[in-house]
């Protein structure tokens, strides 16, 4: 049953980080960065992947399609609209409304929502 005098409203979770970009357009200090991530995100999988474990020519053409850009992090403003302002009832209905859409950020975003609502029981 639809609501009479109620608009639409959609949840979000947004994240600003201005500051000063540098492109990295040399293979060996682009080749670094990647290497750092590989390394760090992989070390968490049960048999992590390495990057010298690849042939030196796929590594290259892996590199050919990869922009590397460290950001000077001038300030982080965050700012999220989830439902805060609103009673459990409708929180816990939005809730099973994002659950029951498909996609990620939909999931996503009703976990934030359940976290926020446990968090406040």
């Amino acid at each position: 049953m639809q609501k009479r005098n109620v608009v639409p409203t959609w949840n979000y979770v947004a994240v600003h980080v201005p500051g000063k970009v540098q492109l990295v357009e040399q293979p060996s200090a682009l080749l670094d960065i990647v290497r750092h991530y590989v390394d760090h995100y992989g070390s968490v999988m049960p048999e992590p992947w390495h990057l010298d474990s690849a042939e030196p020519h796929f590594t290259e053409s892996l590199l050919s399609a990869i922009v590397g850009f460290p950001i000077e992090i001038e300030s982080i403003e965050g700012k999220w609209k989830v439902c805060q302002n609103h009673s459990k009832e409708r929180r816990q209905r939005v809730i099973g409304g994002l659950q029951n859409r498909p996609g990620e950020n939909n999931a996503q975003r009703a976990g934030l929502l359940q976290a926020m609502l446990s968090g406040q029981e």
